[in-house]
């Protein structure tokens, strides 16, 4: 249920390097901040009382088990904290067995639409995330994947996002390989060192494009 998964072998264990400090201009980060808060509030009041509800009982009547699954993420500054979703896998699933674990009919269709990452909205009107930035990886990846990109921590000096640039280049799901993820992490890097609120705006639309 992860954005990625553990097919890449290890190697001797890299010293990651030291955080990449991003210092916007105080205008900046409020306008992205605004609009995180403004987006994610109305979109929950939309969807919540439709959509939500609706997700909700096909997922109940589809398997046994919760609406929501829950899952300690990688967030800003290498701190972890609890990423929403709606459940597309048999109930019991958690990052060690994932796996082993079975999608649900209704499952396989909130993935491909990407509709089970809605409920990240919570998170980004909590200030766990932004609407756009990094993907936020399982911590069990996080531990795989600095031991195979040196800079792989840059990508945590800003919010994680429930989009970003890697994924409007084509870059989700599961990491196929070392050259997948080396190009994965690169686009997150770019993303922290170049971002600007013009950006992430086309960032969203070529989102809701590609969804649409």
């Amino acid at each position: 249920m992860s954005d990625a998964t553990e097919t890449i072998s290890p190697r001797k264990k890299l010293e990651p390097k030291e955080f990449t400090v991003i210092k916007p201009s105080v205008s900046n980060a409020s306008a992205k901040r605004l609009i995180d808060v403004t987006f994610s509030f109305l979109a929950l009041l939309i969807l919540a009382p439709s959509l939500f509800v609706l997700v909700a009982i096909i997922i109940l009547l589809d398997s046994r088990g919760p609406v929501f699954f829950t899952q300690l993420r990688t967030g800003k500054n290498g701190q972890s904290f609890v990423c929403w979703k709606f459940r597309t896998m048999t109930s019991g699933e958690g990052e060690k067995n994932d796996h082993m674990l079975v999608v649900t009919k209704i499952g396989k269709f909130l993935r491909k639409s990407h509709i089970d990452e809605l409920p990240q909205l919570w998170n980004v009107l909590k200030g766990e995330m932004s609407l756009v930035g990094p993907r936020p990886h399982m911590l069990s990846d996080t531990a795989l994947f600095e031991k195979r990109v040196p800079e792989y921590h840059q990508r945590h000096a800003v919010l994680p996002g429930i989009t970003g640039l890697a994924q409007v280049q084509g870059y989700f799901g599961h990491v196929a390989d070392d050259d997948h993820l080396t190009e994965r992490i690169r686009l997150d890097i770019e993303y922290v060192q170049t971002w600007t609120i013009l950006g992430d705006m086309a960032i969203l639309f070529k989102t809701i494009k590609m969804h649409v």
